[in-house]
This record gives structure tokens, C-alpha cells and sequence, in this order.
């Protein structure tokens, strides 16, 4: 098991970051063996409150929904659109 902070690194998701992450899909589409692919994705973003690593989760202000939600890591992909300048003690 890695230490809590080498997790940390490779999330790399610190409070006061703007993510976003694929909420839903505009569009889907079938290919030739009848497997269903989300073509167009809808994005949400929001802002991380806190980062909890050692279990993959992240707290996350919602734009989308004005509220807060929790970001499982291992089944959502995010990406960070800004990251804050300073660490941001919430």
C-alpha cells in the first residue's frame, strides 16, 4: 500500500481547484457489434472543498446543482480547468 501522501501526488486535487468531470452524454451511439458509446459528453464543473485520498474521494461545490456532492475518483475521470494559486484552508 502506498503512503497517504504519494496518493496525494498522484491525484493531485487541492482545495480551491476548478474540475470538471462528465456528468452525462448528449448523445449515444451504437456500433456494429450493439455496444452502446456516449458520443457528446455534458460536463459539470466545480470547485474541490477538501480531498480525501485515502479513500478516493473528493468534496466538490457543484455549479451544476448549487450543492455539494462527493467525487468518487475510481469510477469518475476529473481534470482540472484552474488550479488555485495558494492552498485555500476551507
Amino acid at each position: 500500500m502506498l503512503p497517504i501522501y504519494s496518493i496525494m501526488l498522484w491525484y493531485g486535487y487541492r482545495c480551491g481547484d476548478l474540475i470538471r468531470w462528465i456528468s452525462d452524454w448528449h448523445v449515444y451511439a451504437v456500433d456494429s457489434l450493439g455496444d452502446v458509446h456516449g458520443e457528446k459528453p455534458h460536463y459539470s464543473y466545480g470547485v474541490v472543498l477538501a480531498n480525501y485520498d485515502h479513500a478516493k474521494v473528493v468534496a466538490v461545490f457543484c455549479h451544476d446543482t448549487h450543492g455539494r456532492i462527493l467525487l468518487n475518483l475510481d469510477l469518475t475521470d476529473c481534470e482540472v480547468i484552474s488550479r488555485s494559486q495558494k492552498v485555500v484552508d476551507i
